[in-house]
């Protein structure tokens, strides 16, 4: 068997070929990779917006806590203190005079059978 010879176009292609090749997957993994780090920029610059909206929300909340209203009004409502001009005012409730919940009687239990429930259920009855 005789093996013909190679033109210089062959050899250039022969050559050439397993470089093009080599090249293409490497610049086809790279723009994956952009691909993927571009979609993980927008995942995190979702993350940074709804970061900064909790950080102005606790900042807020923050400067709320430091005014004098809020210093008044769990001072009055939680700790019970009034101002040094107010008079104070205290409801006592006595014993007797508190209603207690009654319970209301529990109906009798059913005397009739489990088959003449089911009978009653779907034929009427009772």
């Amino acid at each position: 068997m005789r093996t013909l010879p190679l033109t210089a176009t062959q050899l250039i292609l022969i050559l050439t070929l397993p470089l093009v090749a080599y090249f293409g997957y490497g610049a086809a993994r790279k723009a994956m990779e952009i691909h993927e780090l571009r979609g993980r920029a927008e995942r995190l610059r979702v993350e940074i917006d709804q970061l900064q909206a909790r950080h102005l929300e606790l900042t807020r909340q923050r400067d709320y806590l430091k005014t004098e209203q809020y210093v008044e009004r769990v001072a009055r409502e939680e700790l019970g203190f009034v101002k040094p001009t107010e008079i104070p005012i205290v409801v006592v409730v006595k014993p007797d005079a508190v209603s207690t919940p009654r319970t209301a009687a529990a109906p009798p239990p059913d005397q009739r059978s489990n088959p003449q429930r089911w009978w009653d259920a779907f034929f009427g009855g009772r």
